[in-house]
């Protein structure tokens, strides 16, 4: 990871500027009040400049999707929907910025449009769209295919890839995540150290099972769309806890906590605690 910066040294004396290296850092020793103020500027008129560009958007009805430019809102189709990505974190917590390749991709983001669905391909049957414009959904990582939407980061996601939705838009409460269709959040079991029988403290990643997980379920989807029109009945409840294959499913975190949406297909047991 390279990690870019500069060192500002302030002077007492104002007026003067001068500059050196340390380390081959640059070091410079002007006043900071201009410096910011410009910046302070140059933020406003982003900010200005970024409204302005909305509101012709707004107005004039044009948009533009990569080099295209359109006469109007682009149209999701089939089973696909138009998500508008979260920003990525280029930064740490401690102010550290991260490099392009160590940037995490969003797996979330806000529906911008939602295409009119299809065919279910064994019954003459349209298949539902579990969401609607606004809705704040969660992805898988590596699907769908990413656009440059009014110099916006979007992606087009099949709806077979979306996860779940946060009700009223919280991110960061589990229980707002609601999941789509056949999929449930189970909530995992914190991993801690293990004591073998000869008494050698095991580390919690070589304690895990090495073919299944498991976990207590939170929340359940509606269940798996049938050709009757209707939806399969969920075999499990929230608070019952769950067994799937090691590599199904999909990691998500609130917190310290980790979570996975798994498919009711990969659930291999079920029990009471």
């Amino acid at each position: 990871m390279f990690v870019q910066g500069s060192i500002l040294r302030h002077s007492c004396t104002l007026g003067k500027r001068n500059s050196s290296f340390a380390g081959g850092v640059a070091v410079s020793t002007a006043a900071p009040t201009a410096g910011l103020a410009a910046a302070r500027t140059l933020r406003l008129r982003t900010r200005g400049f970024r409204s302005l560009v909305a509101v012709h958007q707004a107005t004039s009805g044009t948009h533009s999707i990569n080099s295209y430019t359109t006469g109007g809102p682009v149209q999701a189709l089939g089973r696909y929907v138009l998500v508008r990505l979260d920003r990525k974190e280029t930064q740490t917590v401690g102010g550290i910025v991260l490099a392009e390749s160590a940037q995490e991709k969003p797996s979330r983001g806000t529906v911008v449009s939602v295409g009119g669905g299809a065919w279910h391909p064994n019954a003459p049957v349209k298949m539902p769209m579990a969401v609607k414009p606004g809705d704040v959904v969660l992805f898988g990582k590596y699907g769908g295919t990413e656009v440059k939407m009014d110099d916006e980061d979007h992606v087009f996601v099949s709806m077979d890839d979306i996860l779940g939705v946060y009700d009223g838009g919280k991110v960061d409460d589990p229980q707002a995540l609601k999941p789509v269709f056949d999929r449930v959040l189970v909530q995992m079991e914190k991993k801690t150290e293990r004591r073998s029988a000869s008494g050698i403290i095991v580390a919690p990643t070589a304690s895990v099972d090495e073919d299944a997980k498991a976990g207590r379920v939170v929340a359940v989807g509606p269940g798996r769309f049938m050709v009757n029109g209707e939806y399969e009945p969920v075999p499990v409840q929230v608070g019952e806890w769950v067994m799937f294959r090691k590599y199904s499913g999909s990691e998500v975190k609130f917190g310290d906590q980790e979570y996975n949406v798994v498919r009711i297909a990969d659930l291999l047991a079920k029990w009471k605690a």
